[in-house]
């Protein structure tokens, strides 16, 4: 799978740049289970996926950015977003690869295959950025798991409703540009 909308800056010195891979989608979207309540999908009665438990939800393709009310209902509980892409070539010595969450709601982790990278938390900021240099081979797969405590509102509307992208700063690294 390919990221999508690549875009570069200069910074105001000139000598470093930004460059940002949007990862759009496809992403899978999986249900883990609610915080309370019942589950945000029903299937139809007699089906075969009619004695499924909210916890072995399918796993939905979904295009990001997306709210939680979008992808799940307005339901508090747990989800697991995933997204595969492949490593940015022509990374130099120096060069830093991030993971910009530019809008999310609920807490949980970052991951890039089997390994955290960071933990999430919207009450801390509503964007992320997370170094995921040291763990990126040749195909990665990104995994954000969040939970919702509260049911989404206009406010705060939960899940992944910012962009996601993947941002290169070339040279001698430092934070990602905001």
């Amino acid at each position: 799978m390919s990221a999508e909308g690549q875009q570069s800056s200069e910074t105001g010195s000139g000598k470093s740049a930004h460059h940002r891979i949007r990862l759009k989608g496809p992403w899978g979207a999986r249900w883990l289970g609610a915080a309370e309540g019942t589950a945000p999908w029903a299937p139809a009665a007699g089906s075969a996926d009619a004695d499924e438990q909210p916890e072995q939800a399918p796993e939905r393709r979904v295009q990001m950015p997306a709210s939680w009310r979008e992808v799940f209902g307005n339901i508090a509980g747990r989800a697991r977003f995933t997204r595969r892409f492949h490593c940015p070539t022509g990374l130099g010595p120096g060069d830093q690869v991030f993971v910009v969450l530019d809008g999310f709601d609920g807490c949980g982790a970052l991951r890039v295959d089997e390994t955290t990278a960071g933990p999430l938390d919207s009450t801390a900021g509503r964007v992320a950025a997370i170094e995921i240099t040291r763990l990126l081979s040749p195909a990665c797969r990104l995994v954000v798991e969040l939970e919702l405590a509260e049911p989404p509102d206009d406010e705060h509307p939960g899940g992944l409703w910012g962009a996601v992208y993947l941002e290169i700063r070339e040279g001698s690294g430092g934070p990602p540009a905001g």
